[in-house]
């Protein structure tokens, strides 16, 4: 389960940021 977390943590992490600015605009 930590593993999981950690991994969920991270994608969420990241598709959020690339899915708001997909232009890729930080």
């Amino acid at each position: 389960m930590g593993t999981s977390l950690s991994e969920h943590l991270l994608s969420v992490s990241l598709k959020p940021c690339q899915l708001d600015m997909p232009n890729g605009e930080r």
